[in-house]
């Protein structure tokens, strides 16, 4: 997605396994009922490098900066996390929120 919109994507500097807290700084459809932070559960060892002007985003402050991203003016998102699995927080919340996305435009 960050490479569609003109961003860039990589080998990240620290890859992921595991837990990690993500941090909500603003709320936004996708993350509607979260609160201020969530754990969900990680594994990757690509990133968003830079994140293109059309897009805001959530992130961990001291590895991945881009853990939930979407286009600011159209209704697509993207996750770094894996929020289909138990250990990330919420896990059906996220889903939930999509669906409602889908069905209110």
């Amino acid at each position: 997605m960050a490479i569609i919109f003109g961003g860039k994507a990589g080998p990240a500097k620290f890859p992921e396994y595991g837990p990690v807290k993500v941090f909500v700084d603003d709320k936004d459809q996708i993350l509607e009922g979260f609160g201020k932070s969530f754990i969900a559960w990680e594994t990757h060892n690509d990133e968003v490098l830079k994140l293109q002007k059309i897009s805001r985003s959530w992130h961990t402050p001291k590895k991945c900066k881009v853990q939930v991203m979407r286009h600011i003016n159209r209704p697509i998102f993207g996750v770094q996390f894996h929020p289909e699995v138990v250990q990330t927080e919420n896990e059906n919340l996220i889903f939930k929120n999509f669906l409602g996305v889908c069905r209110n435009g």
